[in-house]
C-alpha cells in the first residue's frame, strides 16, 4: 500500500518523472502564478497603468528553489500558459502576456539556478552570505535583465522613450520576491533552532499584530508633506528585529511580508511618506519605498540567519561538548586536568570511580604512585626509565607525556592504562595545566601479549618446521615465507616475494597453475595442488605440494592466503617408480599369459615386443637370435621388431640380418653369454657401434640376453630415442622376467617338439628293435637250420666217395647254405647281434684295399673318385664291417647314377667338434665333443624324396625291384656298434652324399673276446678228418632236434657217447646224474627253462673243470660276454661246417 505523500514531502523532493505528477505540477504552478497575478490586482492602478507589487515573481522562485530540476519544465510551461489570463486580468494582450511570462519564469529560473550552484543545494538564509546573495541576483540583478526585456516589447507601441515601465517592472518584481519568496523558502524546512511552544506561539502572534497595526498607523495616518512621518518609519525596525532576533530567518521572513503588504498598498493609493500619487512621485517614492522595505527586510533576515547561523554553531558545540561527555562517560577512559603547582586535579572523569573503583574527588597524585606497579615509557621517552622521563618533563623539554602503567585496584585487580597528556603554559611559558587522559587498555595489553605469544610460536613453528610456510596479501602478493623452507630450497627471501616465485614454476605448468591460484582466490576455497618446479640448485625438476587457506581480519574482510609447501620430490619420485614397476609387472603379466596361452611363440612375438617396449618407455624394442654363418662363427640376426612411429623409422631387414656381434654390439658376445646386460647412453657406444645406430637417432640402448635350454640364444633390446637414460636394476630384473617368459615359451616348444621327436624315434627304434628281434630271431633260426643243412652236407661228402655224383649236389647245398649264412649275418649286423673282431684300421687302406672289389661290384659307367686325408688317425673296429659299409654305400651311390654315367666320390677326413652332436638318423646316440673321421660317400644322381629319407634306414624297405631293404639297415647297425653316427644330405635332382662319422678314441663297441675263447665261426673246416682224442662221454644241449641228431652224429664219428638235452633244465639234470663221466659240455646259449649262462653256472658248480663250448647263431660278443670269468673253452657260431665243429672239439680236449 503506498503511502500517502504531504504537501511538504512534494515541496522537498518528489521527483516529477512520471506524466500525472508532471501534470499536477503544471496545473499547480499556473494555478499559482495566476493567484499571485490576482492578488496584485490590489495593488494595481489602473489610471497609470502600473502595478507596484508583482506577487507572481516571488510564487516562480520559490517554486524553483522548492522543487526538483525534473520539475522545472512543467513549472516553466504552467507559469507561461497561466501569464496569458493573468495579463488580461492587466488588459495586456496574450501575445504580450506570453512573452511577459516567458521573460519572468526564465529569470526566475536562471536565479533559482545560480542560488542553487553558488548558495548551496538547500537554501534558507542560513548564513549571511546566502542572505547577500539573494538580494544581488533575484532581487536586483534578474529584476532589471527581465525589464529591460520587457521593455522591447512595450517601446515599439510608445509614442516617446521613457523609463517609468522599466522602474515599475523592476522594483515591483523585486518587491514581489522580496516579500514572498523568504516566506516559501523559510517555511518547509526544518529550523531545529527554532522551536514553537506555547508562549513563543503568543509572542510571535503578539509582535505580528503590532508589526501590522505600527504600518498601518505610520503609513495611513500621515501624509507625504508631513515632517514627522520619516521618524515614525523607524517604529517598525525595532520589531522586525525582533522576529529576526527570536525567531531567526523564519520571524524575519514573516515580518517581511506582514510589512510589505500594507506598506505598499497605502503607498500605491496615496497614503504614507511614500504615496505615489502622480507620475512624477511614482518616480521618486516608488523607488524610496523600494529602498525602505530592502533595507528593513535584509536587515531582519541578515539578523535572523546571523543568529541562527550562531545558535546552530551552539547546538554543535553543545551537541559536541553532550557527545564527548556520553563518550568519556560510556568509554574505558579518564580524563583528567591537573594542575603543575600544587599538583591537584580539578577535574576527574566520573567514570573513574567504575574503572578503578575510585571517586573523583579522592583521586591524587600520591594515589597514582600507591597503584601504580609498573610504569614504560613510550613516544618521544620510549625505553628511558620513570625517572629520568620526569625530569624530562619537569625541564618542560617534552612535548606530550605517554605512559603505560600497570595498575593494581583496591579490590585486587590488574589493569593497564596507557596515559597521555600535554602542559598548558602561560603567557611566560611556564607549565601551569596538564591536561590528560588514561585509557583502559587491559584487553588491548592482554590481546597484545596473546598475539606476541602466538606469533612467538608462529616463529618457532616456522623456524623449526621442516616444510615452507608462507602468506600472501589479498592481491596474491607473497609476504612471507618460512626461512627452513628457503634453505632446503636453497633460495633466498627475495627469490620469492611478490610474484618472484612465478619464475620457479615448470613452464608447461605455469600458466595453468597461475589461473587455478586465481580461480581459489577469487572465490577464497581452500586449496592444495601439485606442482613442478625448476630451481636452480636442483638438477631435477622439485615437486611441491602446496596448500593454502584463505585468511580474514579481525573486520571479517578477505587478507590473503596462508599455506605451506611440502617437497615431495621423493614421494613423486616413488610414485613414479611405482607407477613403472606396476607397468612394468603388467607386462610381464600379460607376456606370460600370452606365452602360457600361445601355441605358436612365433605368432606372438610382434605383441611381446610392443608390450615390453611400452613398459620401458622404449621407442624401438628388438629381438635378435644367434646364427651361424658359412664359416661357423656365430653372427646376430634380426628376427622382429616394434617401434613407435613418432620417434623411430623401421630398420632394414636386410641391414640387420647378419651382422657379427663385433659390429653389432663390440664385446657384447661374452658379456651377454655370460648373463651380462648392456645399459648405455649413445656417448659411452662405440665408433662402430654409434655410427650404425646413428640413423635411427639412438640416445639410449639396453640389450637383455635371452637363454633357451640354457644355451645363449641371442637377446633383446630396447632404444630410447629422446634422452640419454640408464635402465634402473629394479627395471632390467622385471624385463628379464619377461625375457625369461618368452625363453621358457620357446623352450616349451623346444621341448615339445623334442618331445615329438622322440616319440616319433622312439616308435621308429621300436620298429626298429621289433624288426632287429625278429631278423635276429629269424637268423637265429635260420642259423639252425643252417648247421644242419651244412653239417649233413659235410657228413654226406665225407660218407660218399670223392667221384660220386653226389659230391656236385651236396657242394651247390653247401654253397646256397654260405649265402643263407651271409643273408643271416647282415640280419644280425642290423639287429646288432653280428660278429666283431676289433682291431686298429687304417680307413684309408681299407678304402684302397677295397676299391679293386667296388669297381667289379658297380656299373661300368661309373667312376670313382678317391679324396682322402693322408693324415686321417687310425680307428678301431671290425675291418669286415667297416668293408661292408663301404661297400653297402659305394654300391647305392652307383645304382642312384640309374644306369648313366656318373661319378661316385669316396672322401676322407678328420674334424674337431666342440659341441656335441646331434644324432640325425634313428637309433643313433648323442656323439661328445672330439675328433672325428669321417668317411662320405658323395653321387651325382638323382638324389631321393622326403619320403624315401625317412624311411631309408628301415629294414626291408627298398626302392629297388629285386633289393632285399637289409643294407642300408645292416650300415646303420654297424655303425651304431661302433659308437659312430651317419648323416644323409639329399636334394631330389642333385644327388645324395651319406657321412659316417666315427671317433678316434674310446671306441664305444661290445665287450672284447674273453682271454682264452677260441671262436669258432668259419664255415670253411681248417682240420678235416682230425683223429679222435679219446674216449668219453659228452652232453649236447640245445633245444633244436636237428642240431642236436648233427651233433650226436659228429661225436659218435669221433668216438664219443652221446648224452642229449632239449632244454636248459633236462641239460642239468643230466649232468648232476652222469657228472662223474662226463668229459665234455657243447651248450647252446638260448633255451627254454634254463638259458646258457644258468646251465654254465650250475654245471660249473658240480665240476668247476668241466670244458664247455658254447653254440649260438647270435653275434660271439653279445654271447659270450655274459660268461666272462667262467674259462669257456670255445665258441661255435652257427652255422658251422662239420670239420669246424671236429676243430672246435679238439682245441677245447687238447
Amino acid at each position: 500500500m503506498r503511502d500517502k505523500l504531504s504537501i511538504a514531502q512534494f515541496f522537498q523532493g518528489t521527483s516529477c518523472t512520471t506524466w500525472p505528477v508532471q501534470l499536477l505540477v503544471f496545473f499547480g504552478s499556473g494555478l499559482l502564478y495566476f493567484l499571485g497575478g490576482f492578488a496584485g490586482l490590489a495593488f494595481f492602478d489602473p489610471e497609470r497603468d502600473f502595478s507596484s507589487f508583482w506577487l507572481p515573481a516571488g510564487v516562480l522562485l520559490g517554486l524553483f528553489m522548492r522543487m526538483p530540476a525534473t520539475c522545472w519544465t512543467a513549472i516553466l510551461a504552467g507559469s507561461v500558459v497561466s501569464a496569458i489570463p493573468t495579463n488580461l486580468l492587466y488588459n495586456i494582450t496574450p501575445l504580450y502576456g506570453v512573452g511577459f511570462g516567458l521573460i519572468e519564469s526564465v529569470g526566475c529560473l536562471l536565479s533559482a539556478l545560480i542560488l542553487r550552484r553558488v548558495g548551496g543545494g538547500k537554501f534558507a538564509f542560513s548564513n549571511l552570505s546566502q542572505t547577500l546573495l539573494f538580494a544581488l541576483i533575484p532581487c536586483l540583478l534578474m529584476p532589471a535583465i527581465s525589464g529591460a526585456l520587457t521593455s522591447l516589447f512595450i517601446l515599439p507601441d510608445s509614442d516617446q522613450i521613457t523609463l517609468m515601465p522599466w522602474v515599475t517592472w523592476v522594483l515591483s518584481s523585486s518587491l514581489g520576491t522580496l516579500a514572498l519568496a523568504p516566506v516559501i523558502l523559510t517555511f518547509g524546512r526544518s529550523q531545529a533552532s527554532c522551536s514553537i511552544n506555547r508562549h513563543r506561539c503568543f509572542e510571535i502572534i503578539a509582535v505580528v499584530l503590532a508589526l501590522w497595526v505600527a504600518t498601518i498607523w505610520v503609513f495611513w495616518n500621515t501624509s507625504e508633506a508631513s515632517q514627522n512621518t520619516h521618524p515614525r518609519l523607524y517604529l517598525s525596525i525595532p520589531l522586525m528585529l525582533w522576529l529576526a532576533l527570536r525567531f531567526e530567518q523564519r520571524g524575519a521572513a514573516v515580518g517581511a511580508l506582514v510589512l510589505s503588504l500594507p506598506t505598499v498598498w497605502l503607498s500605491t493609493h496615496g497614503h504614507g511618506p511614500f504615496a505615489m500619487l502622480e507620475l512624477d512621485s511614482i518616480l521618486i517614492n516608488y523607488p524610496a519605498l523600494w529602498i525602505f522595505l530592502f533595507v528593513i527586510i535584509f536587515t531582519s533576515l541578515g539578523v535572523g540567519s546571523i543568529i541562527a547561523q550562531r545558535q546552530k554553531a551552539e547546538q554543535r558545540t553543545a551537541q559536541t561538548e553532550a557527545y564527548y561527555r556520553e563518550t568519556i562517560r560510556h568509554s574505558q577512559s579518564i580524563v583528567y586536568r591537573r594542575h603543575i603547582r600544587d599538583k591537584k586535579y580539578d577535574y576527574v572523569s566520573p567514570n573513574i570511580e567504575e574503572l578503578l573503583g575510585i571517586k573523583p574527588e579522592e583521586f591524587s597524585t600520591t594515589l597514582l604512585d600507591e597503584i601504580i606497579e609498573q610504569v614504560t615509557m613510550r613516544g618521544e621517552a620510549e625505553g628511558m626509565p620513570h625517572g629520568e622521563a620526569v625530569k624530562l618533563a619537569q625541564t618542560n623539554k617534552m612535548e606530550r607525556w605517554q605512559a603505560d602503567y600497570r595498575i593494581r585496584t583496591r579490590d585486587g585487580r590488574t589493569l593497564f592504562l596507557a596515559d597521555s597528556s600535554v602542559l598548558t603554559t602561560d603567557e611566560n611559558g611556564e607549565p601551569t595545566i596538564l591536561l590528560g587522559i588514561m585509557h583502559d587498555v587491559t584487553a588491548r595489553t592482554i590481546a597484545e601479549s596473546a598475539l606476541r605469544e602466538s606469533e612467538s610460536r608462529f616463529r618457532l613453528l616456522t623456524e623449526a618446521a621442516p616444510i615452507l610456510i608462507w602468506m600472501t596479501d589479498k592481491n596474491g602478493w607473497c609476504t612471507f615465507v618460512s626461512r627452513p623452507g628457503l634453505i632446503h630450497l636453497d633460495l633466498e627471501i627475495d627469490d620469492v616475494l611478490g610474484n618472484q616465485w612465478c619464475r620457479y614454476l615448470h613452464p608447461d605448468q605455469r600458466t595453468k597453475y597461475v589461473k587455478t591460484v586465481r580461480s581459489f582466490f577469487s572465490e577464497r576455497k581452500m586449496f592444495q595442488m601439485e606442482v613442478e618446479c625448476s630451481l636452480p640448485s636442483y638438477e631435477e625438476p622439485v615437486w611441491l605440494l602446496t596448500g593454502g587457506n584463505p585468511r580474514f581480519n579481525q573486520d571479517g574482510e578477505f587478507a590473503g592466503y596462508v599455506g605451506t609447501c611440502f617437497d615431495m620430490s621423493s614421494r613423486k619420485a616413488d610414485e613414479l617408480n611405482r607407477q613403472r614397476i606396476t607397468g612394468y609387472l603388467t607386462a610381464v603379466a600379460r607376456v606370460t599369459s600370452l606365452m602360457l596361452t600361445t601355441t605358436d611363440p612365433d605368432d606372438a612375438i610382434d605383441a611381446v615386443l610392443k608390450i615390453l617396449g611400452q613398459a620401458a618407455s622404449a621407442h624401438r624394442c628388438y629381438w635378435f637370435e644367434n646364427k651361424r654363418d658359412s664359416n661357423g662363427d656365430i653372427i646376430a640376426c634380426q628376427r622382429a621388431e616394434w617401434f613407435d612411429e613418432r620417434f623411430c623409422k623401421p630398420r632394414s631387414s636386410e641391414t640387420m640380418s647378419a651382422l657379427p656381434y663385433e659390429v653389432l654390439l663390440p664385446g657384447g658376445y661374452n658379456l651377454l653369454s655370460s648373463g651380462g646386460v648392456i645399459n648405455l647412453s649413445d656417448d659411452e657406444m662405440t665408433p662402430a657401434l654409434a655410427a650404425l645406430l646413428a640413423p635411427y637417432n639412438v640416445k639410449s640402448q639396453l640389450v637383455l640376453p635371452i637363454f633357451i635350454t640354457g644355451k645363449f640364444s641371442g637377446f633383446i633390446g630396447f632404444h630410447d630415442c629422446l634422452e640419454k637414460r640408464t635402465w634402473a636394476g629394479e627395471e632390467i630384473n622385471l624385463l628379464r622376467a619377461a625375457t625369461d617368459s618368452l625363453a621358457h615359451a620357446f623352450e616349451r616348444r623346444y621341448s615339445e617338439q623334442q618331445r615329438l621327436d622322440l616319440e616319433t624315434e622312439i616308435l621308429h627304434s621300436q620298429k626298429l628293435e621289433s624288426l632287429g628281434v625278429l631278423a635276429g630271431g629269424i637268423a637265429h633260426d635260420f642259423n639252425n637250420i643252417l648247421v644242419t643243412i651244412l653239417g649233413n652236407a659235410g657228413l654226406a661228402q665225407e660218407e660218399l666217395p670223392p667221384d660220386s655224383p653226389a659230391q656236385e649236389i651236396l657242394a651247390e647245398i653247401e654253397t646256397a647254405a654260405k649265402r643263407a649264412a651271409d643273408l643271416t649275418r647282415q640280419m644280425l649286423a642290423y639287429s646288432g647281434k653280428g660278429k666283431f673282431f676289433v682291431s686298429d684300421v687304417d680307413l684309408n687302406s681299407l678304402i684302397r684295399e677295397t676299391l679293386q672289389l667296388l669297381e667289379i661290384s658297380i656299373s661300368k659307367k661309373t667312376e670313382l673318385i678317391l679324396e682322402l686325408d693322408d693324415k686321417l688317425p687310425i680307428i678301431e673296429g671290425d675291418e669286415s664291417q667297416l668293408r661292408q659299409i663301404l661297400m653297402n654305400l659305394v654300391i647305392n651311390a652307383s645304382e642312384a647314377l640309374g644306369g648313366h654315367r656318373g661319378t661316385v666320390i669316396i672322401r676322407t677326413f678328420m674334424q674337431r667338434y666342440d659341441a656335441p652332436l646331434r644324432p640325425e638318423s634313428p637309433g643313433d646316440e648323442v656323439l661328445p665333443p672330439g675328433e672325428y673321421v669321417h668317411l662320405e660317400v658323395q653321387d651325382m644322381g638323382e638324389g631321393m624324396t622326403d619320403e624315401t629319407r625317412q624311411r631309408l634306414f628301415e629294414p626291408f624297405f627298398t626302392t629297388k625291384f629285386a633289393g632285399r631293404g637289409l643294407g642300408l639297415a645292416a650300415t646303420l647297425g654297424i655303425i651304431q656298434s661302433h659308437s659312430g653316427s651317419i648323416y644323409v644330405a639329399s636334394e631330389h635332382g642333385k644327388g645324395t652324399t651319406f657321412t659316417v662319422i666315427l671317433p678316434t678314441i674310446e671306441p664305444q663297441m661290445g665287450q672284447p673276446t674273453p682271454p682264452g675263447l677260441f671262436l669258432f665261426d668259419d664255415i670253411t673246416p681248417t682240420h678235416k678228418n682230425a683223429p679222435p682224442l679219446s674216449k668219453g662221454t659228452v652232453l649236447v644241449a640245445d633245444d633244436e632236434p636237428s642240431v642236436r641228431r648233427l651233433a650226436r652224429r659228429l661225436f659218435e664219428r669221433m668216438g664219443f657217447e652221446v648224452l642229449a638235452a632239449s632244454d636248459g633244465r633236462e641239460a642239468v639234470e643230466i649232468f648232476q646224474l652222469e657228472a662223474s663221466r662226463i668229459t665234455l659240455v657243447l651248450l647252446d646259449i638260448t633255451m627254454p627253462q634254463l638259458n646258457g649262462l644258468e646251465v654254465c653256472r650250475i654245471i660249473r658248480s658240480i665240476r668247476p673243470n668241466i670244458k664247455i663250448i658254447l653254440t649260438s647263431g647270435y653275434n660271439e660278443h653279445d654271447a659270450t660276454a655274459p660268461f666272462a670269468g667262467e674259462k669257456i673253452s670255445g665258441f661255435l657260431h652257427k652255422p658251422y661246417h662239420a670239420d669246424t665243429f671236429v676243430e672246435a672239439v679238439y682245441r677245447a680236449l687238447s
